[in-house]
């Protein structure tokens, strides 16, 4: 599966240096290799130990010093990052509430949508019963609502503002989160499409890209793009490690209690764990783990996908009371 990009990125590799012309910065300063260790270095530590945590325990010796070691790196990076002279990351750009603020929001935009589709893709496939591929195909077309809502959203912005455009994808976002909070073993790929998730995020972006930019003067806004761009894979990471790691422990919880009723030791601790034994049964007894995988997974989507609404509304929030409407005099549009 992995070695499948390999040829991709050759081709991207030649294409890019045929194609795109030269754009190097004759001032480019050097590279901040203190800066790219430390912040790789605690975002690494900071999500294995919540990935982990459900196996570990969250009181372990190896998640609490694994969280312990993210804060340490990640506020020595802060510290090393303020007295550099040159910074991997331009931290005076986060003095402009406007830049700040929308970069908080597509943290928790892609915080949304990363775990929502990680969960998602797990549903279809143990739930719904898809194969890997038609998974995929069912997902695609999450890909095309998102540029039509996008276009949407540009349009609306000249007519109502980015503000109040960002809010409704913001709670468009929310609503689709908790309509598959509710989903069961039985709702079937109608309901998963009827999800607002794809259309809210579409709605979100460009308002929120435009606050971005849009605080900064012209010749900031490359390294102002960079930094967002940080920040939403940050977000999509945090995401899928969270609400990831909230199903995780629901879903072993919800296996061991069954396994305990059905008098089974040791029961599986995982849904990976339990689709392992049950294809070493007979076909009566398969049926039976896979039914209870189901509504293991049921479960744990039911806790875990709140956590995602919720996080776009504390978005929406954010919006709504303290992003500025307009970037400040003098800053690109």
């Amino acid at each position: 599966m992995f070695l499948a990009n390999v040829p991709v990125v050759l081709l991207a590799v030649v294409g890019g240096l045929v194609v795109v012309p030269e754009s190097a910065d004759p001032g480019a300063p050097k590279l901040d290799l203190a800066g790219v260790v430390l912040s790789s270095g605690g975002l690494a530590l900071g999500l294995w130990g919540i990935i982990e945590a459900p196996s570990l325990g969250w009181s372990s010796v190896a998640t609490l010093a694994s969280l312990a070691g993210a804060v340490v790196a990640l506020v020595a990076f802060v510290f090393v990052e303020r007295r550099s002279d040159h910074p991997m990351l331009s931290l005076p750009l986060y003095q402009d509430r406007r830049f700040a603020l929308a970069s908080v929001v597509s943290v928790l935009s892609f915080f949304t949508v990363f775990s929502v589709l990680f969960v998602l893709t797990l549903y279809l496939q143990l739930v719904l019963g898809y194969s890997p591929l038609a998974a995929g195909l069912r997902i695609l077309p999450a890909a095309a609502t998102i540029l039509v809502a996008a276009s949407l959203s540009d349009v609306i912005s000249r007519r109502i503002g980015g503000k109040a455009t960002a809010t409704i994808g913001l709670l468009l976002l929310a609503a689709g989160s908790a309509w598959l909070s509710v989903s069961s073993s039985s709702s079937g790929y109608t309901h998963v499409a009827q999800a607002l998730v794809p259309f809210g995020f579409g709605f979100v972006l460009p308002p929120i890209i435009e606050a971005v930019l849009g605080a900064l003067p012209p010749e900031k806004v490359a390294v102002g793009s960079a930094a967002n761009s940080t920040a939403e894979q940050v977000g999509g990471a945090l995401g899928i490690a969270v609400v990831g790691s909230v199903l995780t422990s629901v879903v072993a919880a919800r296996l061991g209690a069954l396994a305990r009723a059905a008098r089974v030791r040791p029961g599986p601790t995982s849904f990976t764990k339990a689709l392992s034994l049950a294809q070493r049964l007979s076909p009566s007894l398969r049926s039976r783990v896979l039914e209870a995988v189901r509504v293991a997974f049921v479960s744990g989507l039911h806790a875990a996908l709140p956590i995602a609404a919720g996080i776009s509304l504390v978005a929406a929030v954010v919006v709504v009371l303290f992003l500025p409407s307009e970037a400040r005099p003098g800053h690109s549009r």
